[in-house]
């Protein structure tokens, strides 16, 4: 879920307050990463910044991390972080399997200040944990 976040941009000769939002789509579950040429093991994210592109050169960090017990996840290009400038749509591959439901975390974060994000789970085929 996103949030609304003030950015203060400094461009000559003055500043520019911009509200800029950022959602970030659902993942719910991403499969664990295989061999699967085709990419049949990822998932799609969109991440919707306005406005788009973010002015005065700013940009959005996104992070992937493990709130709890173990499980795991990248980006498609095996990195954990990603800067983006614009709206764009993310690739995001599970390496291992959840220990907990809802224990990774995509998070979105404008000059270091959270902005959006999503919780998730990293399984191999969907069933119930048990909590």
């Amino acid at each position: 879920t996103g949030t609304t976040a003030f950015a203060v941009f400094f461009l000559y000769p003055a500043y520019v307050l911009t509200i800029l939002k950022v959602d970030i789509g659902d993942l719910q579950r991403v499969p664990v990463f295989g061999t699967d040429p085709l990419g049949s093991n990822e998932k799609s994210v969109n991440v919707t910044v306005t406005p788009s592109p973010i002015p005065g050169g700013g940009s959005v960090t996104l992070a992937l991390s493990t709130l709890t017990g173990t499980g795991a996840a990248t980006f498609d290009d095996g990195s954990t972080t990603k800067t983006i400038t614009q709206t764009t749509t993310v690739k995001v591959r599970g390496t291992t399997n959840s220990s907990t439901k809802d224990n990774l975390k995509l998070a979105a974060q404008l000059a270091g200040t959270g902005c959006a994000n999503d919780v998730f789970t990293v399984s191999t085929w969907p069933y119930e944990f048990r909590n």
